[in-house]
């Protein structure tokens, strides 16, 4: 049995039926609701608002539904603050459970990040519920459920009303549903895929088979209404659960289709991710429809490759190193010079930010005294990484870079070969190219190769990761590179050259898209942003895909205690209109207006670190009328524990 100091275990036959009504109201965009009961008592869900009427001490619950620090203010004096047990201790001492670790350097080595972690404790004793667990407050009796969704161990209560309609059924969801079928975002539901052995780095919606089953648990309780955290009451419960399962797993077989985890995982991995996510255990590979795989090809003699570096090495002994991952793939460069397979290293370039490319290039670039060629856009990370948040940063900042223009690329001669740079926004937001061509090579077979970093491989894209930030707009993201091979494909072939080899340097073989595959990765990406259009509340998809919508830069910041700080908020207006944000830190609040399709930034004074907030810096972003309701993060670091 439980411990029942301040509710009641009741069976659910047992449970009494009540004529309280919830009290429903909003605070910047969330809902608030109150259920009022005998002798002044009351159950507050989500949270009480900044004014909302004072009670007496000690005479409300809070209910929550997860630990976010998107949850209205907390400003009632409660008797206890509820939550899912597993999530307790995020709200009890959020700096023990999460912040420590985090600050003091687990960010970078962040692979699939919880978002949104209490920056204080609660305000008021916290206490773990969990399923089957029936609260009895004020003489009303509200039910658990454990619904993991939008958080590993997120929570529902729901409880039953009598009134002049009969009896109704409210199910409180938090963010489990969004208005008729549709949730906040894809990003926070990066996770592990156990069905599949899948790691949270390539858990692309990995939560989604979980969300689906809690769905399913709230429909079949019948509910009448639902009230979830952020939205609409929704008032035909059944039809919104089951439209928003059916685009789940449409988003999801588009994904697949396209995926490059079919090459790196193999067949029954992937379609044991789709008999999860589909709820089919029949399924076997040939009922999932992809993209053919793509033609593979001997490695030119010219490139070597070690691990994720690769060199290319001239005729005249001279290297250029693409990517270095760990100082033993320095040494094993220092062997090759020992033994003349290369004299020496003239030219370092990087690929992309990741902790598997890049702590060896700075190894390279100081012993050979050269820079690390890199683009305008990937020069900004790389030259101070702990100002951002990202997966797989590496700490250490390259001290020497040369970078080219993002926006037109750079072509140089370097020996017998051409190169030229390209901005190449794959994998990750911050991603270059490659291109490699021998000049006047008379070699039978001797094709240019596009070093395409982690970007394709012969089954399709890796965008398996959305905290990298793959956009789904013109000239961005995928669509950017497709355009990219697309153009150098037809500069070749109208040269009578063949069309490039492309080069994944976790992958041994080149390999080539033809047309048709070119084509069908387009067109994937195209119904993609249809689909996440009618999944996503917002006026532009790329809101529920991109976690770095608003933030702060630099993300961290050295400071001392009593110090002022000044850094910039970023918000990146992803819609094709004009949309004003509310933006918020403690007692100071701003509009700004961002105009379509532009980023911004807004200067930012940060208030003194205080005891009981040093370390972290909380800022809310709300556009209520585009249903954004954003919060981002400044780290306020002492100078001796700076990473």
């Amino acid at each position: 049995m439980r411990p029942v100091c301040l509710f009641l275990l009741l069976s659910l036959s047992a449970t009494p039926l009540f004529s309280a009504q919830p009290h429903f109201g909003k605070e910047g965009g969330v809902r608030t609701a109150r259920i009022l009961g005998e002798g002044g008592r009351f159950i507050d869900v989500y949270g009480s608002g900044r004014n909302a009427q004072t009670e007496q001490a000690g005479a409300g619950l809070l209910l929550l539904c997860d630990f976010r620090r998107d949850n209205p203010a907390w400003e009632m004096p409660y008797k206890k603050i509820l939550i899912g047990e597993q999530e307790r201790v995020l709200l009890e001492d959020p700096r023990k459970a999460y912040w420590a670790a985090f600050v003091g350097g687990g960010r970078f080595d962040e692979v699939n990040p919880l978002s949104l972690v209490p920056v204080r404790p609660a305000p008021a004793p916290v206490h773990g519920v969990v399923e089957g667990d029936v609260l009895e407050w004020g003489g009303n009796a509200v039910h658990v459920l454990e619904t993991p969704g939008l958080t590993r161990n997120g929570t529902s209560y729901y409880y039953d009303l009598e009134n002049e309609k009969g009896k109704q059924r409210f199910v409180f969801c938090g963010d489990l549903v969004f208005g008729n079928g549709q949730i906040l975002n894809l990003y926070d539901f990066q996770d592990d895929f156990p069905e599949a052995k899948i790691g949270g780095y390539h858990g692309f919606m990995g939560r989604c088979p979980k969300l689906i089953r809690s769905l399913e648990k709230i429909r079949s309780l019948q509910p009448d209404v639902l009230v979830p955290k952020h939205g609409p009451l929704v008032e035909n419960p059944s039809e919104a659960i089951g439209t928003l399962i059916a685009r789940i797993r449409a988003v999801y077989a588009n994904y697949l289709s396209t995926s490059a985890l079919w090459w790196y995982f193999g067949e029954e991995r992937m379609t044991e991710s789709a008999r999860a996510m589909f709820g089919k255990p029949e399924l076997v590979p040939a009922d999932i429809p992809r993209m053919p795989t793509a033609q593979t090809f001997l490695r030119p003699d010219w490139q070597l490759a070690l691990n994720t570096t690769r060199i290319v090495k001239s005729k005249n002994g001279e290297a250029l190193v693409l990517d270095c991952w760990r100082p033993q793939i320095v040494e094993r460069i220092d062997r090759l010079i020992e033994t003349e397979e290369i004299r020496s290293i003239n030219m370092l370039a990087a690929s992309h930010y990741h902790s598997d490319h890049i702590p060896g290039l700075e190894i390279l670039s100081e012993r050979w005294g050269i820079p690390v060629w890199c683009s305008t856009v990937q020069e900004t990370i790389l030259e101070n990484p702990p100002a951002f948040r990202m997966p797989f940063l590496d700490a250490r900042p390259l001290s020497r870079i040369a970078a080219f223009d993002a926006e037109h690329g750079q072509t140089m001669r370097w020996n017998e070969f051409e190169l030229t740079f390209f901005y190449f926004p794959g994998q990750t937001l911050y991603h270059d190219a490659l291109l490699v061509e021998r000049v006047e090579s008379k070699e039978n077979g001797d094709r240019a190769v596009l070093f395409v970093g982690d970007s394709f491989t012969p089954s399709g894209i890796d965008d398996y990761c959305l905290w990298n930030r793959n956009l789904l707009k013109p000239d961005q993201g995928y669509f950017r590179c497709l355009a990219i091979l697309r153009l150098l494909n037809k500069r070749f072939e109208q040269a009578g050259k063949q069309r490039p080899v492309l080069v994944n340097q976790h992958i041994e073989k080149p390999f080539v898209f033809e047309d048709s595959q070119l084509d069908y990765m387009e067109a994937a990406l195209r119904k993609r942003v249809v689909l996440l259009s009618e999944l996503f509340p917002y006026p532009d998809p790329n809101f529920g895909i991109d976690h770095a919508w608003c933030r702060v830069e630099p993300y961290a910041l050295e400071t001392d205690p009593g110090t002022r700080l000044s850094a910039e908020l970023v918000i990146t207006n992803h819609a094709e209109r004009s949309l004003r944000f509310q933006v918020q830190i403690k007692d100071y609040s701003v509009e700004v207006p961002v105009e379509p399709n532009r980023e911004i930034r807004h200067p930012l004074q940060l208030p003194a670190p205080t005891e009981s907030d040093y370390g972290l810096a909380s800022i809310r972003v709300c556009c209520p009328e585009a249903n954004l309701d954003g919060c981002c993060e400044v780290l306020l670091l002492p100078r001796q524990i700076t990473k």
